[in-house]
């Protein structure tokens, strides 16, 4: 014998209710069109002291993978960082976009160029200086 358990008349009356205010709405969503944007061109450029770094941004995990964060905005970041060292002069500068590493990231070392990495959608392309070296 098969147990069939039925909703109450009560939820059945709910869910044709439900369906009734609905109908007409949904019918019109194809009148309304999502324009095409743009891509975002704004280049946000934030700098600031490694201790302002830790306070305002942080890599959190998301699905699998690290997106660096916005924690004032709560939003992934996107845009160009750049960490001062303690006399004020660069140390790491590095792109994002949406919160994914895309772009160069340079570490600098004693006023030079000691690093410098190409990364799209957060995956390292290509090392193009280590150690103050060229990679070739």
């Amino acid at each position: 014998m098969k147990l069939v358990i039925k909703p109450p008349p009560v939820i059945i009356l709910r869910n044709i209710c439900l369906l009734l205010l609905f109908v007409p709405f949904l019918s019109s969503c194809d009148k309304f069109e999502i324009p095409d944007l743009p891509p975002k061109e704004v280049e946000v450029v934030w700098t600031g002291s490694e201790l302002e770094f830790e306070a305002k941004f942080e890599n959190l995990e998301v699905n699998g993978s690290y997106v660096f964060y916005d924690l004032e905005e709560n939003l992934p970041f996107s845009g160009n960082i750049e960490i001062l060292n303690s006399e004020g002069d660069p140390w790491l500068s590095h792109e994002y976009e949406n919160g994914l590493e895309n772009g160069e990231r340079i570490v600098w070392q004693n006023g030079k160029v000691y690093e410098k990495y190409l990364y799209k959608n957060g995956k390292l392309v290509k090392s193009i200086i280590k150690r103050g070296k060229l990679v070739k």
